[in-house]
């Protein structure tokens, strides 16, 4: 099962949102989702903004879906930061969304950056 959490990274008062995604102990994804918060307004317990305004508002929309589209993609198993940084654009409206475009760029990146690297045969099942 996937776990999906919300961390702040920076050493300014708006700190960066980041997505942590992890698919069992060695496999952990972590990408800035390009929103920003401050972090008086962080609740870590929920790991979302305190809904105090419209702009935190929106943040807390994009974060959960950002989380329903990691929640939906079944297909992908072995996560890439190609393929959480596919999702975030989505989300963030710098792509359009299409399910099985996401899942089939997230493998052709995988396989062109291990090419030269396993067999043939390997490279080929993939």
């Amino acid at each position: 099962m996937r776990t999906i959490t919300f961390e702040l990274r920076g050493n300014t008062d708006k700190k960066t949102i980041q997505c942590r995604v992890s698919f069992g102990r060695n496999n952990i994804v972590r990408m800035s989702t390009g929103l920003k918060v401050d972090i008086l307004k962080w609740d870590s317990t929920k790991e979302r903004p305190l809904p105090n305004n419209a702009i935190d508002k929106k943040t807390i929309f994009r974060l959960n879906e950002i989380e329903r589209f990691i929640n939906n993609d079944t297909e992908t198993t072995v996560l890439t930061t190609d393929w959480l940084k596919n999702i975030i654009d989505v989300v963030n409206e710098k792509v359009k969304p299409d399910d099985k475009l996401l899942f089939l760029n997230a493998c052709a990146e995988y396989i062109q950056s291990k090419e030269g690297k396993l067999a043939k045969n390997t490279l080929e099942s993939y």
